[in-house]
Formats: structure tokens, sequence, C-alpha cells
């Protein structure tokens, strides 16, 4: 037993030492690139997620001046996608979330443009889906005004999803950017339901005692 649980935690430890961390900032080619391998962030202490398979479809679309920036703090990362070239409405960016350690709860979006711009935004429950097709939504929004994000919650025993933004917008050049971001659950919520836990204990000795 003690063997089988050694080998576990190696495996992870290895597992998020081996996988490449995100940039700060690269080309869309060069995200797309790393597959499915994909790479990582880290979320404060407790948190690693890996974001891989990124893929962009469009109707029309050049493609060549996106850039990826990766984020992160002490409870969210994410990435900033910035349009310096031509890209035809509408525009579907996709790739997939896996949660290494830890977990996460929240996710946001938004974008910078114009008035004509709408994003949905569909957390589908399995990741490597094809973006077209879709699967099971695990949560969903839509943005339709720019410099307004949005967020929205899902479960976090949910461990690996698949993101799919779909951005409409009247003519190129209306979308500068477009941001999605992910925030870890707030310790305090950790920290009452371990009081509650507590709680449940210490109730349950008082009532065998009185037995």
């Amino acid at each position: 037993m003690k063997r089988a649980l050694l080998a576990f935690l190696t495996l992870g430890f290895l597992s998020v030492a081996l996988a490449r961390d995100c940039a700060s900032e690269a080309s869309l080619a060069a995200y797309a690139g790393l597959g499915s391998a994909g790479c990582t962030v880290v979320i404060g202490q407790g948190t690693v997620v890996n974001f891989s398979n990124f893929q962009l479809l469009s109707s029309s679309l050049t493609g060549s001046g996106l850039t990826l920036s990766a984020q992160s703090g002490s409870d969210y990362a994410g990435f900033t996608v910035n349009n310096a070239g031509s890209l035809g409405s509408p525009v579907v960016f996709s790739y997939d979330v896996n949660i290494l350690t830890g977990s996460l709860d929240t996710a946001s979006f938004g974008f910078e443009g114009s008035s004509g711009v709408s994003m949905e935004e569909d957390l589908l429950q399995a990741a490597g889906i094809t973006p077209e097709i879709g699967g099971p939504i695990v949560a969903s929004g839509v943005v339709s005004a720019p410099n307004t994000p949005q967020a929205v919650t899902f479960s976090p025993e949910i461990d690996n999803f698949a993101v799919r933004d779909t951005i409409v917008f009247g003519s190129p050049g209306d979308l500068s950017s477009f941001e999605d971001g992910f925030a870890a659950p707030e310790p305090g919520t950790f920290a009452l339901a371990g009081l509650a836990l507590a709680g449940l204990g210490l109730l349950k000795r008082r009532l065998a005692s009185k037995r």
C-alpha cells in the first residue's frame, strides 16, 4: 500500500515538474504547436493548471497577428488574446483545461472592441472534443459590450474541461483583444468546510457520551 502511494505521488510530482510553463507572450501558432502536452500555470501555492490543444477557427481568418499572453496571480490564471491581424466573423477559440493539483470554481471572460461585438463562452464537460460539435455544457455566459467582463461559476470537483469562446463582430478590426480567466476557490470556503466537519465530530462525541 505504501509503495503504491509513493509511486502515485512520484508520478504526480513528475507530471507537474516536467510540464512546460506557459510563456508570458507567444504567437497563437506557438501555443497551438504545444498540442496535447500543453503548458502549465501555477496559481498561488496549491493549484497547478495545464492548458492544451489550442485551436482557432473562423470563416475568414488570417490569424498570423494573434498573440496569447499567459497571466497568473495568487488566486487566478488565464490568457489575453491580442488581435493585430484580420479576423472574420464568427471566430471560435478553444482549448482544454486540466487541473493537476488544487481546484478551480470560477471562469471570467470579456473583450475590448466595438459595441457590435458579442462573445459567448461555454465550458464543456469533456476535454479534447471537437469545438464545432461540442459536448455537455458545464457553464455558459454571454458578453455583448466591451470592457464588461462576466464571471460564471462551476463545481470545484470538475478537474478537466474544454473552453469554447465564440465571438461575432461586424467587420475586421472591431475586436482588439479578448481574455479568459479562471479563479481558485477562496481559502475561506475550505476553512468554513473544515469548521463544519469539526463541529459535526464534536456533536457526535457529545451524543455518544450521553448514551
